[in-house]
């Protein structure tokens, strides 16, 4: 593994955020001083490759809002910066303290069955969390394509020039 970018959003205690690929793109917690990603996919998943860190030139235009998963209505979402898909539902970011630590990790939107930050205990399950802090981009800052990727392909450099770094 390289070294992190200097453009890599800190989303607090030297965790990044982080996009994993595991059958479906997801957004999870990096790890820095253990070279982990994490994400929740019905328990706590562990990823050392196939990760990629948030990055832009511009990382103070990043910021944290406490919402409650009711909050998050249509027009609310296009403010949201987008961490992946899955169960083709996109993915939002979000942040909460949970069984010790901070997990960064994904939110499904409201009207999902899954709806809510999605969080993982220390008994290797799953805890929905309604209220958590959630991943915003002062300047409107949006995919401007979807690019789909299955198992065996390379992520298109494009990612890495628009948002997503490679792997740290």
């Amino acid at each position: 593994m390289g070294t992190i970018p200097d453009d890599a959003f800190n989303g607090g205690e030297n965790l990044y955020v982080a996009q994993i690929v595991s059958y479906w793109l997801m957004p999870g917690t990096f790890n820095a001083k253990t070279k982990e990603a994490y994400t929740e996919q019905g328990n706590k998943v562990v990823m050392k490759d196939n990760i990629k860190l948030l990055c832009d030139l511009n990382t103070e235009n990043f910021y944290w809002e406490q919402v409650h998963i009711s909050d998050l209505v249509d027009e609310e979402l296009d403010d949201l910066v987008v961490g992946g898909m899955e169960l083709n539902t996109t993915l939002y970011i979000g942040k909460a303290y949970h069984d010790g630590e901070l997990q960064i990790t994904k939110i499904f939107p409201p009207t999902h069955k899954y709806e809510g930050l999605r969080l993982w205990d220390q008994k290797n399950g799953t805890y929905p969390e309604q209220s958590f802090e959630v991943l915003k981009y002062r300047n409107q800052h949006r995919a401007t394509s979807v690019i789909i990727i299955t198992k065996g392909q390379s992520v298109p450099s494009v990612i890495s020039e628009k948002c997503w770094g490679s792997n740290p």
